[in-house]
């Protein structure tokens, strides 16, 4: 432990007679790690319940302004309209298990610090869910868009300017105005270096308030840190560029993560228990013109 800034000279004795500070917070140094943005990235959805929900696709792009013959009466033109339905499966932050003496002598607010903890696994576990999926109701969004709209770069084993020109090129302008590249903080190193044939860098960093949540710009466009992708390499999808709020659903029941104090079960060996239970889903929301677009590694 680190102690804090101590504003007093007062003293008062702990059980064991050693003086210790008035007023006295001993910090917890906690590791970090960062789970990255996708969660803010995607359209994320509260609900009270956890029953299923119909999410309904229209595909009408291809249409249009059809000529009238006089006398004719007009042909059926209908959107094409599927759907898919939005479940929860039941995820769980995993027990903690405290000494009850550490819960009475601990000397900061455990209560609090539990509760960050058990909300970073609640985002950390959300953020790996909705980019790998799992085997119920949560769907993978980078299994959907590498088979989607996707293309290969032109140079093996790297990334290029006319990488990040195509992406842009491949998107739909419908798509353009709220996009964005996504791509983890190793592939950001590899974007510093590089330039256009007249040397202009091709990231331009964010030198006034991050607070926006992203770190520069590339063509015009943010770029968000997804520590979930993977790096720069043959045969990998490291770069996501599109409207993600368009492109994925994210669904969690409230509270978000519930957290419960198992008193009794742990008793015998004079411990608490504490637990986080979280319903969670996602789905991909591609109508069918794809507002995403990825770049596989030639």
């Amino acid at each position: 432990m680190q102690t804090g800034r101590v504003e007093s000279r007062d003293m008062t004795l702990a059980g064991n007679g050693v003086a210790i500070p008035v007023g006295f917070n001993p910090q917890v140094i906690s590791a970090q790690k960062s789970y990255g943005q996708i969660y803010d990235l995607v359209n994320v959805i509260k609900t009270d319940h956890g029953n299923p929900i119909k999410m309904v696709f229209d595909d009408d792009v291809t249409n249009g302004l059809v000529p009238v013959t006089v006398g004719t009466s007009q042909g059926e033109v209908d959107p094409v309209i599927t759907g898919v339905t939005l479940q929860v499966d039941n995820f769980s932050t995993g027990v903690v298990k405290i000494d009850n003496g550490f819960l009475s002598d601990a000397g900061f607010d455990l209560a609090a610090w539990l509760q960050d903890k058990f909300l970073k696994r609640f985002y950390r576990g959300a953020s790996n869910l909705i980019l790998a999926g799992d085997a119920g109701s949560v769907a993978s969004l980078t299994g959907a868009y590498n088979t989607a709209l996707t293309f290969t770069s032109a140079t093996v084993n790297t990334l290029k300017y006319i990488d990040f020109a195509t992406a842009i090129g491949t998107l739909d302008p419908a798509y353009q105005s709220n996009a964005a590249f996504a791509m983890s903080n190793a592939t950001l190193g590899v974007v510093l270096g590089m330039s256009d044939s007249n040397g202009r860098p091709l990231f331009l960093p964010d030198y006034g308030d991050a607070s926006g949540g992203f770190v520069g710009r590339i063509l015009g466009y943010p770029v968000k840190l997804v520590t979930q992708l993977p790096g720069v390499a043959t045969g990998n999808v490291p770069v996501l560029f599109g409207d993600f709020k368009e492109a994925y659903t994210f669904r969690q029941q409230n509270p978000g993560i519930g957290i419960l104090r198992l008193n009794e079960i742990f008793a015998a060996g004079y411990e608490t228990g504490f637990v986080g239970f979280a319903r969670v889903g996602g789905v991909v929301t591609d109508a069918g013109t794809h507002p995403l677009v990825s770049i596989t590694i030639k």
